[in-house]
């Protein structure tokens, strides 16, 4: 959108790069760095990213895919510091009618705390919370795909 009579293609160029390209590629680089966090709100992020407006569904079938260490950490759940998993009450109906896929991601720093009774919380929450749950997690079972109704 440069006005070539007043303005050079290479001013132009260095400006967008200068304020706008540059801050941009700044941005994108951390947030492609791995770091730590204090705290790990699990289930309320995925209370979040149902409940945002933002984020509108509409389809005769919905899947959740849930990738995660299952290691909530927050004030209430100190699992970091060797407390057994604590969740939130999970919001009835939150996720009725929704398939929830649970996909475990190893934690490199701490594996030792991704035990069966943490993966039980999490099916049992997702459950509560209205959910189809699919767990992929060591020690479950390989998942069965759910069945699709006939066709009529």
């Amino acid at each position: 959108e440069a006005d070539e009579l007043i303005e050079g293609r290479a001013t132009v160029q260095q400006l967008y790069d200068r304020k706008f390209a540059g801050r941009l590629d700044r941005v994108a680089e951390m947030l492609q760095a791995p770091r730590t966090s204090a705290m790990s709100p699990i289930a309320e992020q995925i209370e979040r990213a149902l409940n945002d407006p933002a984020i509108p569904f509409s389809a005769a079938r919905r899947d959740l895919y849930i990738f995660t260490d299952g290691l909530q950490h927050t004030p209430n759940s100190r699992i970091y510091r060797g407390a057994e998993l604590v969740l939130p009450d999970p919001p009835a109906g939150l996720l009725r009618g929704i398939r929830v896929h649970y996909v475990e991601l190893a934690n490199a720093r701490r594996p030792e705390l991704q035990r069966d009774p943490v993966r039980e919380t999490w099916r049992r929450w997702l459950e509560g919370a209205g959910g189809q749950v699919s767990m992929y997690a060591p020690g479950y079972a390989a998942p069965i795909a759910f069945a699709e109704p006939p066709e009529r």
